[in-house]
């Protein structure tokens, strides 16, 4: 999954993309490569203010509608990162109405199973698939405020405490005709300690999971993956030593039998190409 962030205070990208031309080779860039392109228009860092739903469906639509004329339908997936509903609604309907064949996901950081995401989830001709991620903000209005809602517990309980959320969620959640995710969300709701515990112990975490629950694995320029030395990421250096960490965690990832598929989403291309490449020259 390659990111687009159509934002203008994303820490990774944000400003990049905000113009067409930059969108557009940027999409299809990741089309090169990635199987997945997601979008998201909204930061929910916590420093960063939210923005209404009104300017959220302005962003996508400044850079998506005139793509959708331009281009014919590249019959891909495409992820909207959103935590609204409505905004997702309004996404999906403007691809589908001139892409039919691309495949649509959302992205829901907010976590929270409610009466607007129920009412979408049980439409049935609405053809997407769902992301189910780990945020402890009680509500879909407070998704950028997770870092105020936090577990105190740390190392098994807290995996187990993550076990529960997940197991409770799927169980909701199966009783729609909708292919599921889930998405551990590095960075949300979660210490530093605890995110790098979860990534550590992310096989045992998934291992009380069927096999057919895919996995959606962010850690792309995390900022829990960073410490003093590196935490600029606007130095070029810092943005390597950064993306080199992460090519090692996939790849060490890789080499698990985690029974199911993984979504890595990333920036660039490099960091898994590598992980992949190490993979298959260790396995001869």
């Amino acid at each position: 999954m390659g990111v687009i962030n159509l934002t203008p205070d994303s820490f990774s990208d944000g400003g990049n993309y905000n113009n067409y031309n930059g969108f557009k080779n940027r999409f299809l860039e990741l089309t090169s490569w990635a199987h997945i392109v997601d979008l998201g228009a909204e930061s929910t860092a916590p420093f960063n203010s939210k923005i209404s739903a009104k300017e959220e469906i302005y962003r996508f639509e400044e850079m998506l509608l005139p793509l959708l004329d331009e281009i014919e339908d590249p019959q891909i997936e495409i992820s909207i990162d959103t935590y609204k509903v409505d905004v997702f609604f309004h996404i999906l309907q403007k691809i589908h109405s001139k892409w039919p064949k691309t495949k649509l996901i959302f992205n829901d950081v907010s976590g929270v199973i409610d009466s607007d995401l129920v009412d979408i989830l049980k439409t049935r001709h609405l053809d997407f698939s769902y992301v189910f991620c780990h945020n402890l903000a009680p509500t879909r209005a407070q998704t950028q405020e997770h870092m105020k809602y936090t577990s105190s517990s740390e190392g098994m309980d807290f995996l187990r405490e993550n076990v529960r959320y997940f197991q409770e969620g799927l169980k909701r959640l199966a009783t729609f005709e909708k292919s599921i995710l889930i998405d551990p969300c590095f960075g949300f709701s979660k210490s530093r300690e605890q995110n790098l515990y979860l990534l550590k112990n992310l096989k045992t975490f998934l291992l009380q999971f069927p096999t057919g629950i895919d996995c959606l694995i962010g850690i792309s320029r995390k900022s829990f993956l960073r410490n003093e030395s590196n935490k600029d990421l606007s130095r070029p250096i810092n943005l390597q030593r950064v993306e080199h960490l992460q090519s090692v965690i996939i790849y060490e990832l890789l080499r698990e039998k985690l029974g199911r598929n993984l979504v890595f989403r990333v920036h660039e291309a490099v960091g898994i190409q590598s992980a992949i490449e190490a993979k298959k020259l260790f396995d001869i």
